[in-house]
């Protein structure tokens, strides 16, 4: 028995167009609109300089040298007092040397070094994480977009209301963690 369309209560040109709509509205305006708002709120700035913030924070202390420096005054002063002070005075300050400090000294550069890149290399991807955030927010949000754009932004959605957190959230999860 074929359907017969006049009887229902909405016209199925009604229904159709509302369809259209959505799906225009899901995978049109409300990325367009998403990404218009990550822009208004300065996303990007705020996300890299939070991102900065975050590896100088996680960055390790530096390190204090195993291998102090000595010379007659840090070493004849301390134990003789005046008159170890007084000798190296006289005899000029001269360096103690200590068998094995410069590969010590040479080991400790090289982990600051290797420290330093780190923060650098992690430090550059910021941007990246930046827009992966961005990326994950909007294709996770995408009904909640799509409401937001599709009523002319008279419902507002949690997710678009809090904005700010939830591409915090997506900055945080492990597809942007690593990224």
């Amino acid at each position: 028995m074929p359907i017969d369309f006049g009887s229902f209560p909405i016209s199925p040109d009604v229904v159709i167009g509302a369809g259209i709509y959505a799906v225009v509205s899901v995978y049109g305006t409300g990325q367009m609109v998403g990404g218009r708002k990550i822009a208004k709120l300065n996303w990007p700035a705020l996300c890299e300089a939070d991102v900065q913030a975050e590896i100088s924070a996680s960055a390790p202390p530096p390190p204090v040298s195993v291998v102090p420096e000595l010379n007659c005054d840090t070493t004849f002063g301390t134990l003789f007092g005046r008159e170890g002070k007084a000798f190296c005075q006289n005899y000029g300050n001269f360096d103690i040397p200590i068998p094995g400090a410069n590969a010590v000294r040479e080991q400790e550069r090289r982990v600051r070094e290797a420290e330093q890149r780190r923060i650098t290399c992690a430090a550059s991807q910021a941007g990246s994480r930046c827009d992966c955030a961005s990326s994950v927010y909007q294709a996770e949000n995408r009904v909640p977009l799509a409401i937001y754009a599709g009523t002319a932004r008279v419902i507002t959605p949690p997710q678009i209301r809090n904005l700010k957190s939830e591409l915090t959230r997506a900055l945080r999860s492990p597809q942007c963690a690593g990224a």
